[in-house]
C-alpha cells in the first residue's frame, strides 16, 4: 500500500514537473516577445534610418541602409530601406527625431525651413558625440569633452553645410532661455573657432581626424573656452 503511494507521489511529482516544464518555456517565450515589443516601441525604423546618417533621395541611399546595423528591435528595418529612402519626413517627425534632447524653437523653425539640412546637422552632431566618447570616454558638460564636441560639430558642420548655415543651426541650438550666460560664451566661443576650423581643414585626406586632432591642439593650448576643466587632455587615438 506504502509502494503504490509513493508511485502514485512520484507520477503526480513527474507531471507536475513537465507542466512546469511546459509552462517554464511559455514564460521564456513570452519574457522574449515582450522585451522585443518594448524595444521595438523604443525605436522605430525611422528613428534607426535617422541616426544611421544615411541620406535619403540619393542613388546610392538603398545600398547604405541595407548595410546599417541592426537588433532585435530593428531586425527588420532593413526590409523598409526602399521607402525609407524616398520618404520626405514631415515637420514634426524630424522634430521628434532628430534633437532628442529638445530643440529650441529657433532649432524648430529651420527643420521645418531646411529639412534636408536639418538631416545632416543631425547625422554630424551623432558623429562629433562618438568621437568625443571615443577619445574622452565621456560626453561631459562644461568641461574638455564639451569644448571638444562643440568644435568638432561646429567644423562638421561648416565643412558640409558651409558657413552661413552652419552658423544659423549652432545658434539656434544656443538659444536656450535658461542657459548660463558664461556657458553661451563657452559654447559660441569653441563654436566659431570649429567653423574656422571647418573651413581651414576641409580639403585636409582625413579631415575628421584632421578637425579631432586641431581641437585637442587648441584645448591643449587654451584657444578653447572650458569652464570646468577636470585637467588632462587625453592623446588621439
Amino acid at each position: 500500500m506504502c509502494r503504490a503511494n509513493a508511485d502514485r507521489k512520484s507520477d503526480l511529482m513527474r507531471q507536475l514537473m513537465g507542466k512546469n516544464r511546459i509552462h517554464l518555456g511559455h514564460m521564456i517565450v513570452m519574457v522574449v516577445l515582450i522585451v522585443v515589443s518594448m524595444r521595438s516601441k523604443g525605436e522605430s525604423c525611422e528613428s534607426w534610418f535617422l541616426k544611421s546618417g544615411v541620406t535619403p533621395g540619393t542613388s546610392s541611399c538603398e545600398i547604405e541602409c541595407a548595410i546599417i546595423p541592426v537588433d532585435l528591435a530593428t531586425f527588420n528595418c532593413g526590409l523598409k530601406c526602399e521607402s525609407l529612402c524616398k520618404t520626405v519626413l514631415p515637420r514634426e517627425r524630424l522634430d521628434n527625431y532628430l534633437y532628442l534632447d529638445a530643440a529650441t524653437r529657433a532649432e524648430k523653425d529651420l527643420i521645418s525651413k531646411y529639412p534636408m539640412d536639418a538631416l545632416k546637422v543631425y547625422r554630424l552632431k551623432f558623429t562629433a558625440t562618438e568621437s568625443t566618447k571615443r577619445i574622452f570616454g565621456r560626453n561631459g558638460w562644461n568641461d574638455e569633452s564639451d569644448a571638444f564636441r562643440h568644435f568638432l560639430w561646429s567644423g562638421l558642420m561648416a565643412k558640409e553645410l558651409g558657413v552661413e548655415h552652419a552658423k544659423f543651426f549652432l545658434e539656434a541650438h544656443e538659444k536656450h532661455l535658461s542657459q548660463d550666460p558664461k556657458e553661451l560664451a563657452m559654447d559660441s566661443h569653441n563654436n566659431e573657432l570649429g567653423v574656422t576650423a571647418g573651413l581651414k581643414l576641409k580639403e585636409a585626406e582625413n579631415f575628421v581626424e584632421a578637425l579631432e586632432r586641431d581641437a585637442l591642439e587648441k584645448i591643449k593650448s587654451g584657444d578653447l573656452k572650458v569652464t570646468h576643466p577636470k585637467g588632462k587632455v587625453p592623446q588621439w587615438k
